[in-house]
C-alpha cells in the first residue's frame, strides 16, 4: 500500500537505467508515458549528460562501493568530478 506520508524519490541507479532504455517501447503505459515526457522535454544529449552523471555518481552512493575512497585526497578527486557533472545535470535540467 502506498504510504503517502513517505517522500521518495528515483534514486541514481534507477535512473541510470531508466535513461539507459529511454528509447525504447515499454509494455507499461505509466512507464512509457513518463519516458515520453522526458524525450519531450530534453534533447537526446541533455539526456546522455544526465545518464553519463546518474552512471558515474551511483558508484559512490552504492553502499558496497563507498569503500572506493580511501582517503582524503581520494575525497577530493572523486568530488571534484562529481561537482563536475552534478553541475552539467543542474544546468540542464534548470536552464
Amino acid at each position: 500500500m502506498l504510504n503517502k506520508s513517505r517522500r521518495e524519490s528515483i534514486g541514481l541507479g534507477s535512473w541510470f537505467t531508466i535513461l539507459k532504455y529511454i528509447y525504447e517501447r515499454s509494455a507499461n503505459p505509466v512507464y512509457q508515458k513518463f519516458k515520453d515526457e522526458l524525450i519531450d522535454q530534453y534533447s537526446p544529449e541533455e539526456l546522455e549528460k544526465i545518464k553519463f552523471a546518474c552512471g558515474m555518481i551511483k558508484e559512490y552512493r552504492d553502499p558496497s562501493t563507498h569503500q572506493k575512497v580511501k582517503n582524503y585526497g581520494d575525497v577530493i578527486k572523486v568530488r571534484e568530478k562529481i561537482v563536475l557533472h552534478l553541475n552539467q545535470v543542474i544546468y540542464t535540467l534548470y536552464d
